[in-house]
């Protein structure tokens, strides 16, 4: 009698299992039909062989600061964006040296914000930046041009500011974040100031 019960549940088992994959079947056709058709767009950054630039949206060249600091005159007369610039030391209020490189290897640039991104902008020593403006090569007589401007407090950082050999005209900077321990630190983003 024992086994007469259970032999009578077992016949309907592959019915419960026929029903539950239809069930389930049913339920995924509807979703694929229910369902609005999306388009996903991949935007790959164009990186060069040498690894260390693309240009963006905008026609910026973004750099690393260790290329730029490895061959600052291939960028000359390019508009580039380069981030983790750390100012060290000031020449006046629009005009500082900033260290590209790594620790191993720094490498100083003079850095000089535009009326634009000067205005109102305090650049601290020691601070991190993002820089976005145009390379250019650093003459004496620039130098003369911006020092009788008074745009430098003396002949000393006009001594200073001809030592660069070249020089970035910057016309946006926003404050970089710290690089997380094992970053690269080439962060980009809008720019402020301007």
């Amino acid at each position: 009698m024992a086994d007469e019960a259970k032999g009578s549940g077992r016949s309907l088992t592959w019915l419960w299992m026929v029903l539950a994959l239809v069930s389930v079947g049913g339920f995924l056709a509807w979703i694929g039909m229910a369902s609005e058709p999306t388009s996903v767009t991949v935007v790959e950054a164009d990186t060069t062989a040498e690894g260390g630039e693309f240009e963006d949206e905008a026609g910026v060249v973004v750099v690393q600061k260790d290329t730029l600091a490895a061959d600052k005159g291939r960028f000359a007369g390019q508009r580039i964006r380069v981030a983790q610039v750390e100012a060290t030391g000031s020449l006046g209020d629009a005009i500082f040296w900033g260290e590209l490189g790594d620790r191993a290897n720094q490498v100083p640039i003079l850095v000089r914000l535009d009326s634009a991104a000067a205005s109102g902008f305090q650049v601290q020593t020691g601070g991190l930046y993002t820089l976005t403006g145009e390379v250019q090569r650093m003459t004496d007589s620039l130098a003369t041009v911006w020092s009788e401007a008074g745009e430098f407090a003396g002949e000393g950082e006009q001594a200073q500011a001809a030592f660069a050999d070249y020089f970035i005209q910057v016309s946006n900077i926003r404050p970089s974040r710290a690089p997380r321990s094992g970053s690269g630190g080439g962060g980009t983003g809008s720019a402020a100031g301007g």
